[in-house]
């Protein structure tokens, strides 16, 4: 049985040539695969909040977020680098990098006190068709990305989904009653977003205690 190891994120930081080390907190990082450009989302104490793409060694701020809880300019950039998730009056929003078009998804609410592109609650799939959110009524929202109106919503979860390679499935937090006197109280499931199936990731059964978890996608059946 392949090992899994898991631990607690309480803030990403990193150091290297992407521009990382300008922050003190990042949420998304994306590598366009059209360009292999680089894009951050996060908190940079020279620049504030907001999403920024790293050209000639420099960060250039391409959206940038209220003083709030850094709110509307810190989501995730699409595999594409074109698209950038935002929040539009209440709701979830797909803002044009180049444009600044803005296009809101009614009904894809934002959490209460924090934007809903915060705690990676709302992701691209790595082929860019799809986007993921886990709004505050705890339901998984799927989203179709070239038509935003077209939604399927699945039963809810704890932890903010992660998207497999395969563009097909999330994983997630998920209580378990059986983990109630387990050191830990959570497990990883896996949902299969053309199916609806799930199931508890093997090994990871009551072994989960924060929201987030680093894992092999290799190891996830």
């Amino acid at each position: 049985m392949a090992t899994l190891l898991f631990f607690r994120i309480l803030c990403a930081y990193g150091a290297g040539q992407d521009g990382s080390e300008a922050f003190s907190a990042i949420w998304y990082r994306t590598t366009s695969k059209e360009t292999g450009a680089v894009f951050l989302s996060g908190f940079s104490p020279d620049k504030g909040c907001g999403t920024f793409s790293w050209e000639n060694g420099a960060l250039v701020t391409l959206l940038a977020g209220p003083a709030f809880e850094c709110g509307g300019g810190g989501g995730e950039v699409s595999p594409d680098g074109r698209r950038l998730l935002g929040y539009a009056a209440g709701d979830l929003a797909v803002i044009d990098l180049d444009t600044r078009a803005i296009q809101t998804i009614r009904g894809v609410k934002g959490l209460m006190r924090e934007d809903v592109t915060w705690k990676k609650r709302v992701r691209w799939s790595p082929d860019g068709r799809w986007i993921v959110a886990a709004p505050e009524n705890g339901k998984i929202v799927r989203i179709d990305s070239g038509y935003l109106s077209k939604h399927r919503v699945f039963g809810g979860s704890q932890g903010p989904p992660v998207w497999l390679p395969d563009s097909r499935r999330i994983v997630y937090t998920k209580p378990q009653l059986k983990c109630w006197l387990s050191p830990y109280f959570e497990s990883l499931e896996v949902l299969d977003l053309e199916s609806g199936r799930r199931h508890i990731v093997r090994g990871s059964s009551c072994k989960i205690g924060g929201f987030n978890a680093w894992f092999d996608p290799a190891t996830i059946q």
